[in-house]
């Protein structure tokens, strides 16, 4: 068993497969990659990540999700899920995408091993997606989500970070589609990177102020499901077919009950996701050394901090898209 330094346990992995992405969001501000590519050598190989994943599953290591940047630019993509869902003791594989690419192959990754998806949408209205995204491709991440669906993926969620004045106002639009389809629609407070801290107080809407506007209008019955656990606090609506969840890490922290690590498509360990400490594993990686691949990581669990300290201090953080939100 994984335990960092507050005896949590760790038994969640967060795995970027890449640090570019084919969306231009302001409030991540991504390296910008058009269409698909083949990894170089400085990247975790489908090898490599089969290795790691072998190694962390016999150290306690049950649960996985795939993010980026965008996972699925990687052509290998399918291939990584078949390694990771042979590994018998890693119940749960799911990724995070921004749907671009969904529609065509989401049949694939779930015969791949993938057990559910988040997908990022933050406006339900082409013309606003496309002022946040700078891609005029609405319609396609739609379809791609109802191909996921199609396809049995399940949960589907979707993300929305929240933003006074650019999305705020569709809250209710959202809510409205858990009631015609079977949608995990999750409201996430905007957090500020080193390059958008300047729009923290601009952006900023808090969750708590969403809830208390939506018990007023509807009737919210907390969620009873175990299945599936994380920081979202979570809603159904009375003959809904989804649910509603709020992610808050400002207004709401949760890192008491934090049961993750993050590491980069260049095999770098971070223990929060609003840290500074990263580790390098690639090269330990690379030599296949199990023993002590599992004996750095073991000890590095000794840094991860007790809470992120965001409203104490600036953010360490350039940009989410090298370490997958």
């Amino acid at each position: 068993m994984i335990q960092d330094g507050f005896q949590r346990k760790i038994d969640y992995i967060r795995l970027s497969l890449t640090d570019t992405c084919n969306f231009q969001c302001f409030y991540c501000r991504p390296r910008f990659q058009e269409t698909s590519f083949s990894p170089s050598n400085e990247y975790l190989t489908a090898f490599d990540i089969e290795f790691m994943f072998q190694v962390l599953a016999q150290m306690g290591v049950r649960k996985v999700k795939l993010t980026g940047g965008e996972p699925l630019l990687r052509k290998d993509m399918c291939d990584i899920l078949q390694k990771i869902s042979a590994i018998s003791q890693i119940k749960d594989i799911s990724l995070t995408t921004n749907g671009y690419f969904l529609e065509n192959i989401a049949y694939a990754l779930k015969e791949s091993g993938l057990k559910r998806v988040n997908i990022s949408l933050d406006s339900l209205n082409a013309d606003t997606f496309q002022k946040i995204t700078q891609t005029p491709t609405f319609h396609r991440v739609w379809r791609g989500i109802l191909k996921a669906i199609e396809v049995g993926l399940d949960p589907v969620k979707l993300n929305i970070v929240l933003m006074k004045g650019v999305n705020d106002q569709e809250v209710e639009d959202f809510v409205e589609l858990t009631q015609k389809y079977p949608l995990s629609v999750r409201f996430i407070e905007f957090m500020p990177t080193r390059q958008t801290v300047q729009d923290q107080k601009k952006y900023a809407v808090s969750n708590e102020a969403v809830l208390n506007a939506l018990k007023r209008k509807y009737d919210l019955f907390p969620e009873i499901n175990t299945s599936h656990t994380g920081p979202s606090r979570n809603y159904v609506l009375k003959n809904g077919l989804g649910s509603i969840g709020f992610i808050s890490p400002i207004t709401h922290n949760f890192c008491d009950q934090c049961n993750r690590v993050r590491i980069s498509a260049k095999g770098k360990l971070r223990l929060c996701l609003l840290g500074q400490n990263e580790i390098e594993l690639l090269q330990i990686i690379r030599q296949r050394d199990a023993n002590q691949f599992e004996k750095i990581f073991m000890k590095s669990m000794v840094f991860k901090p007790k809470a992120h300290e965001l409203n104490m201090r600036a953010p360490w953080v350039e940009s989410f898209v090298t370490i997958g939100g």
